[in-house]
């Protein structure tokens, strides 16, 4: 059974401690991405800014200011039922970036690594919900 294609399966009896700690890590921060980075409160106050759902999940996911790749937005903002390919997380995110420009919040690329957002667009993005109120 593979659980991610990034992280290699490790034998439990025979791994050290250290690499038994170094795959939780990285265990938890794949399930980071998975679990939904908002409430639904939070993914209602995105939809209001004119997103779709799937978009609104895919920014909640760049919101914890770390680089997501393109496979964790895609499952991070799958619901049952969506199918969509990896390539699809580029147009998305060109949709929100299209949407929430004249906020002046960015969503920038790491390339070969994936999509963030700097700590000045996550504010000015918390900044643009709070006045939604």
């Amino acid at each position: 059974m593979t659980i991610h294609p990034r992280i290699p399966p490790i034998d439990l009896d025979t791994a050290s401690r250290d690499r038994l700690i170094g795959h939780i890590d990285a265990l938890e921060d794949i399930l980071q991405t998975l679990l939904p980075a908002e409430s639904d409160s939070e993914l209602s106050k995105l939809r209001a800014l004119g997103l779709t759902r799937t978009q609104a999940r895919m920014l909640a996911c760049l919101t914890n200011g770390r680089t997501q790749s393109r496979q964790q937005l895609r499952t991070a903002s799958r619901q049952w039922g969506d199918e969509y390919e990896t390539k699809s997380v580029d147009v998305i995110i060109h949709h929100i970036r299209k949407k929430l420009h004249h906020h002046g919040i960015e969503i920038r690329n790491d390339w070969g690594s994936g999509f963030y957002m700097d700590p000045a667009s996550i504010a000015k993005l918390q900044a643009v919900l709070a006045e939604e109120k």
